[in-house]
């Protein structure tokens, strides 16, 4: 597990996107590898749906639109870069 997270977070750190958390290191220690990523602020997309389904309200269908805009975005540049996501 360890060598493959290390693979993963290296071969993460050559990407650069408005839309992906970069990865700033990997780091090896005693205790395995860590990947260290760009902290992001606000709360995530999910939290974000369950509170609005709470309330029983939705996404407005212009604020949707831009989230979907920045996904496919993303997802070009990933494969563009030649990088395989499950």
């Amino acid at each position: 597990f360890n060598e493959a997270l290390a693979a993963w977070g290296q071969d993460q750190q050559r990407l650069r996107h408005l839309s992906l958390a970069s990865v700033l290191s990997v780091e090896r220690g005693l205790d395995g590898v860590m990947v260290v990523q760009e902290r992001v602020d606000g709360a995530s997309l999910s939290a974000v749906l369950r509170a609005l389904k709470k309330s029983r309200r939705s996404l407005h269908p212009t604020m949707a639109l831009g989230i979907a805009r920045e996904i496919a975005s993303a997802l070009a540049y990933l494969h563009t870069a030649e990088v395989h996501h499950g």
